[in-house]
């Protein structure tokens, strides 16, 4: 280049090239000029040689983007696949970058290939493994053991559905060893096996997809029980694949760290009381809710007896039948057995008999009907080991708090499709049989009722028989555990409730923990809402909980709520969701029963269709 002096191109040929460069200067009248000799020699290209020494793990659907990089030859290089295929979702581009978002997971083998620029090209190959793994959480440790789950909920335009099962999680996102019992319009299924993955994040939320043995992949995310990622004796779970509420299920559930050296037949051994709930056969007519509650004893043997119990079909009440059965002896792999469930009476016979059953430990299983829908209700539930071996009216405690979500009932107590009712009630209780009532808040249907006492208010009867059922006046009946703890059915419209003790009262904003996880209880309606997070409450005065809610018509991961808060000497508390982050409602009401546990749900008239959600503060390693 005569301006620059710049000797550019690409040489063609080899040799040895002698010549004289000159240059002048831009005087014209008096120009200057100098003269040099050089010689340029054109040799072989250096050897073509990949640099590049290995190729980077990759991670399912996380973006991958890696620079090949080769020496020698001319350049540009032209980069190329021999002889080989990249995992789908990644390229390869002619100058050298690997670049997509995997969509499979494996092991592949791939062979590069790069060429110069040169006429008489040089080319070259080098092979490499790429492996790309499943994502990771921070917190995958906090899922590890063998777990058994129990799920309820609603199949869209099908009817109800419920599953129970067991899993073993390896801690490092691999789930194995999966079985599954389901019962479901369309019939029941026995032990369907199922393996997965899970990610768990810093936030104690998870997520985790399962494949079963008939090629079915669902979905789920989950909040754990865990304060640093140690392994959570408990987690609550939502199905969470339901995107448009046409052909899809919603539910919720809760995961039980199992104990193996329970899985033997004599680890059911003592007084256990049960609380089931579900639906009535699809042939009796319209569906309706069902509830059962009672107690019985296991002789560690396989046999059943000295039972009693409670049972309302809809809205007919069979009170005090005698229950009686047998066990079989448990699968060593996941504590599963068959558990058989007999009452004596008339009118029972639309009640399931048949029970899969796994055991978390010796104090209590996870229960789920096994008798076709077409013919017996479909129920399911828990067996709690009896704490005290003699229960009197004391075994209440000072307070109590009952909480229910179940079908609405008409002005004639029969179900109203669709709406639900959701109650919790604080009583208090002396050691002679009577209760009072201190709050209550309902949402019927998006009827509001709300309750609490300014001055004394008229007790009812609650006498605690020895073997711990309670009448709770007329409209409840309680089977107690341990003191202040249980299971009550409804003497109306059907429903299955809990009864929990309320300590640390009275109660102010500084009563409730400052990280908690939560989840929704069992739907009691397709249209409501299941929600699973995880959240602080902030200041003693903000309440911030990142959710992921499947409604009945879509999804909405990681949502955000920010609720003002004020708890009054009950433990009661009004948020209302001043932001708008909730898609369903957004008025809550919130009942503080402990330092680490508390329940709410939403009070909005607007939504007919509330669910109940059990907040609790993660548990110390």
């Amino acid at each position: 280049d005569s301006a620059s002096g710049a000797i550019t191109s690409i040489p063609t040929l080899k040799g040895r090239y002698d010549f004289t460069v000159r240059a002048t200067d831009a005087g014209a009248a008096f120009a200057q000029t100098s003269n040099r000799n050089l010689s340029i020699t054109i040799g072989d290209a250096l050897p073509l040689v990949i640099t590049t020494a290995t190729l980077p793990d990759a991670t399912l659907k996380v973006p991958y983007s890696l620079q090949l990089d080769a020496t020698g030859g001319l350049k540009p290089y032209a980069w190329s696949l021999f002889a080989s295929v990249l995992p789908a979702g990644l390229s390869l581009s002619s100058d050298g970058i690997i670049a997509g978002t995997p969509q499979v997971v494996g092991s592949f083998p791939v062979t590069i290939q790069v060429a110069d620029s040169q006429s008489a090209q040089l080319t070259t190959t080098k092979s490499f493994t790429l492996a790309v793994g499943y994502p990771h959480g921070a917190h995958d440790g906090a899922l590890s053991g063998h777990y058994a789950f129990l799920f309820g909920g609603y199949e869209d335009s099908v009817g109800a559905v419920a599953f129970v099962g067991s899993f073993a999680a390896d801690g490092q996102g691999n789930i194995t060893g999966g079985v599954l019992d389901s019962n479901r319009t369309s019939g029941v299924t026995l032990g369907t096996t199922f393996t997965g993955r899970y990610l768990i994040g810093l936030d104690n939320r998870g997520e985790m997809t399962t494949q079963d043995a008939n090629g079915q992949t669902r979905k789920f995310a989950f909040s754990a029980d865990t304060a640093d990622g140690a392994p959570a004796p408990s987690l609550r779970f939502i199905e969470f694949d339901d995107a448009t509420g046409i052909s899809g299920t919603r539910g919720s559930g809760i995961m039980r760290l199992q104990d193996p050296a329970a899985f033997t037949l004599s680890a059911l051994s003592g007084n256990y009381v049960f609380g089931l709930s579900g639906v009535s056969p699809v042939t009796s007519g319209p569906a309706g809710p069902v509830a059962m509650a009672g107690v019985i004893t296991a002789d560690g043997s396989g046999a059943l007896g000295n039972g009693v119990a409670d049972v309302n079909v809809i809205s007919s009440v069979s009170q005090t039948l005698p229950a009686s059965g047998t066990y079989t002896a448990l699968d060593v792999t996941n504590g599963r057995e068959t558990f058989i469930l007999q009452l004596t009476g008339s009118g029972l016979s639309a009640l399931p008999t048949t029970y899969s059953l796994y055991i978390v430990n010796a104090d209590e299983a996870l229960l789920l009907s096994l008798d076709l829908r077409a013919q017996k209700s479909m129920l399911s539930g828990e067996l709690r080991k009896q704490k005290l071996d003699s229960f009197t009216s004391a075994s209440l405690g000072n307070d109590f708090v009952i909480y229910e979500n179940g079908v609405n009932a008409d002005s004639s107590n029969q179900p109203v499709p669709g709406q639900t009712n959701s109650l919790i009630a604080v009583y208090s209780a002396d050691e002679n049989g009577n209760c009072t009532l201190q709050a209550m808040d309902q949402n019927a249907g998006g009827v509001i009722q709300t309750y609490e006492q300014t001055g004394q208010s008229t007790a009812i009867g609650c006498g605690v028989q020895p073997n711990g059922r309670t009448p709770l006046g007329t409209k409840q009946t309680l089977y107690l555990y341990s003191t202040g703890t249980g299971f009550y059915i409804e003497n109306g419209l059907a429903a299955l409730g809990r009864v929990e003790p309320q300590t640390a009262g009275p109660f102010t904003n500084a009563s409730v923990p400052q990280t908690f996880y939560f989840g929704s209880i069992s739907p009691a309606s397709p249209n409501s809402s299941a929600t699973v997070g995880t959240g602080s409450f902030e200041h003693q005065a903000l309440f911030a909980p990142i959710s992921d809610i499947s409604t009945p018509t879509s999804l909405n991961p990681a949502t955000a709520l920010f609720l003002p808060y004020v708890v009054d000497t009950y433990g009661r508390a009004i948020l209302p969701d001043q932001q708008g982050g909730d898609p369903q409602g957004g008025i809550y009401v919130m009942y503080v029963l402990s330092p680490n546990r508390m329940i709410w749900f939403d009070e909005n008239a607007a939504n007919p269709s509330p669910n109940m959600e059990i907040l609790e503060s993660p548990a110390l390693p």
